[in-house]
């Protein structure tokens, strides 16, 4: 089993990873759920897991889920007013959601 420095460095190895296998088989793209967490702890958003693997009911299942949408969708994502959340999420944590979605 590999170790990883640090989280920064595990990352970069799923993406490598991940890129690889996506040539390997002519996916037609790569859905970068690991890299859109990653920038949003970045932005300050400091609880997106509910434990050490899954997305936290609210805010992370919104990000996986607008993420999905603007991927598969190609629709525009900053006017979209989904709000039926299960757990709260502040008005500020969407705008940052929404702008680290918009950068991939």
């Amino acid at each position: 089993m590999a170790r990883f420095e640090t989280p920064e460095d595990m990352l970069m190895r799923i993406v490598q990873a991940y890129d690889k296998a996506a040539q390997a088989i002519g996916a037609d793209g790569i859905i970068r759920s690991g890299e859109l967490f990653a920038n949003l702890l970045q932005n300050g958003i400091a609880r997106i897991h509910r434990d050490t693997f899954h997305a936290s009911l609210g805010l992370g299942r919104y990000a996986l889920g607008l993420l999905w949408y603007y991927t598969l969708c190609e629709r525009d994502i900053v006017n979209n007013g989904f709000s039926d959340f299960d757990e709260p999420i502040s008005e500020e944590n969407i705008n940052i959601v929404k702008k680290c979605v918009s950068q991939f």
